[in-house]
């Protein structure tokens, strides 16, 4: 499992679902755009991403 998110921040579930929702206020440097999902599909999305490491 990767350490890091972006390179930035620890690797941790809450914060991986608030780079999901809102990647420029984590990392303003990241290409990943302000997504509009809601919390709920925001840790879908996360618990699918840590089945992939």
């Amino acid at each position: 499992m990767r350490q890091l998110i972006a390179g930035l921040v620890p690797n941790q579930p809450v914060v991986l679902i608030k780079f999901i929702q809102d990647a420029p206020s984590i990392a303003p440097e990241t290409g990943m755009p302000d997504m509009p999902v809601s919390e709920e599909e925001a840790r879908h999305i996360a618990a699918f991403l840590y089945t992939l490491d």
